[in-house]
């Protein structure tokens, strides 16, 4: 017994060991190339340190242009700098899977949020005791090496730090509250909620030199209306006056007061960590039933014959975007399972590896209607693939065509405006059916608000300051959607396109073109 205890101790002993800190943070997951045919989706763990740079923020210049002109008449220096964050690799993680390492992400993420946070005494004792060690050995090898060829004219005593002399330096002060909304939805064949789940991150990055300074924070929590007592520097500008009711609060206790929250609902942050990204609270809100989607897909796929077409149909809700320069869809990706037996239909040849179908936009004439004139016109040849925006391929990460679209919607005249993709297939007679076809497929992609919980942060303040601090409020969502796709083994039961309200279609060809091949291959 004993031997096989000490089998299976072997077999659980961890190759490599790393210690979670409170600088560490994970990234996003993307893709990296793994060989020749695919690719592989990888995270990284790193360490981020903040660093004053001279730079400015295009984003924080057109969001207060008043304020941005006004610091430049006063010629101040600090109105350039900007913390700048430095990563360092600690460790990256890959799998072939992206459910997989998508689940293993989430677990780390849930076990970095139950490490205590370092609190601002803590930081400060740390940085003291590194101070002492330098100088220590410091001194010592000074000495040694400069006994030899000079006599020391002085014997000053080194003075020893002290806890209190240990204090923040920043040439600019500054404070972020960063909110993350986490949307789940599975939906129907026509886009129909069928469960629904939302989560809400909060975040706070902190650059003061006070040695104790609290921060208190105030959201749009409906318990907190009409009880909001801040001074007119600490308001937060918001556009909307819309109330939420949060549940299930999970708190970080190091930073935050629970008994302040409990009785006021007040975000009270006592020794925060300085030059840290914190994350100080979680809570869940409860979405609309008939909660309208900012992006709403379907997916149709028509198998008659030896004849196959896939459609995609992407519509733009207009009930989010009021001003369409600061409010859209971003890094919107829909992704469509395919069998395995038409892979290579999508399949490129290449000099030293295999690539996929790349997307190349038609040309069009510099004179309009020259191609009615002309007598010798050469017949428009089908193309695999069709989209009236973005780009698509197949990837064989993920299994599937991607549909990639940078940014919807891009003018007001796209609201409610159906962007197609569609992919038809003529297959031979030695191609093959496979025996079952996936049920769903994946949507993916993110906004600059907080469209499913509506929080907005409406005030920060900060006591032990002379002057107050910059204030920022980031807001982002993060929707995906597990999607019920169509399928029509009959031409009668294919659905009818409405084109009036459709988008015009670009081209897809098989061919790739010297210019497209900037693009990353798959």
């Amino acid at each position: 017994m004993d031997a096989l205890n000490g089998e299976e101790t072997e077999k659980i002993r961890p190759f490599h060991e790393i210690e979670l800190k409170e600088s560490y943070k994970f990234t996003d997951m993307c893709l990296q190339q793994y060989d020749n045919f695919s690719k592989i989706h990888t995270f990284k763990i790193q360490d981020i340190i903040f660093k004053e740079t001279f730079q400015m923020r295009p984003d924080r210049i057109m969001a207060l242009p008043e304020r941005f002109l006004k610091r430049f008449t006063k010629a101040k220096v600090t109105s350039l700098i900007d913390h700048t964050p430095l990563p360092f690799e600690i460790c990256k993680f890959g799998h072939l899977s992206y459910s997989y390492l998508r689940s293993f992400l989430l677990l780390l993420q849930d076990a970095f949020w139950s490490i205590p946070t370092i609190t601002r005494k803590m930081q400060r004792e740390k940085q003291l005791q590194q101070i002492q060690s330098q100088s220590i050995a410091s001194a010592v090898s000074f000495t040694a090496a400069a006994a030899s060829f000079f006599s020391l004219g002085s014997n000053k005593q080194i003075q020893n730090p002290t806890l209190n002399s240990i204090t923040s330096n920043h040439s600019r002060e500054e404070i972020t509250v960063k909110v993350v909304d986490e949307y789940r939805a599975k939906l129907d064949k026509e886009s129909r909620i069928k469960e629904h789940k939302s989560r809400t991150r909060v975040f706070l990055t902190v650059f003061l030199n006070s040695d104790d300074p609290i921060i208190e924070i105030g959201m749009n929590d409906v318990l907190r209306h009409g009880k909001e007592i801040v001074g007119r520097h600490d308001i937060i500008p918001i556009k909307t006056e819309q109330w939420i009711s949060p549940e299930l609060f999970e708190l970080n206790e190091k930073v935050v007061n629970k008994e302040e929250f409990e009785n006021t609902h007040c975000l009270r942050c006592v020794q925060m960590p300085d030059n840290l990204l914190v994350e100080i609270m979680r809570f869940r809100t409860r979405p609309r039933r008939n909660y309208e989607l900012p992006l709403q897909v379907r997916c149709f796929m028509s198998i008659v014959g030896r004849k196959v077409e896939i459609r995609i149909e992407c519509t733009v809700t207009g009930s989010y975007f009021t001003n369409v320069n600061d409010i859209h869809c971003q890094d919107i990706q829909i992704r469509f399972p395919l069998p395995d037996v038409w892979v290579y239909l999508f399949r490129v040849e290449k000099m030293f590896r295999y690539g996929a179908v790349h997307s190349t936009k038609t040309k069009l004439g510099k004179i309009k209607g020259l191609d009615r004139l002309l007598i010798n016109k050469t017949a428009h040849q089908a193309a695999l693939m069709e989209a009236s925006c973005g780009t698509a391929k197949y990837e064989q990460a993920f299994k599937a065509l991607v549909w990639r679209i940078n940014q919807l919607p891009v003018k007001n005249k796209d609201i409610y405006k159906t962007q197609l993709f569609i992919c038809r297939l003529n297959l031979q007679e030695y191609d093959q059916f496979p025996d079952n076809y996936d049920e769903t497929a994946q949507v993916q992609f993110s906004m600059p608000i907080c469209a499913s919980s509506k929080s907005q942060v409406r005030s920060v303040s900060v006591n032990c300051c002379d002057e107050p601090p910059e204030k920022w409020a980031k807001l982002k969502s993060k929707f995906e959607y597990d999607l019920e796709i169509n399928y029509a083994f009959d031409q009668a039961e294919i659905p009818k396109l409405d084109m009036e309200n459709c988008a015009e279609l670009q081209h897809l060809s098989q061919t790739e073109s010297e210019a497209d091949n900037n693009e990353d291959d798959d």
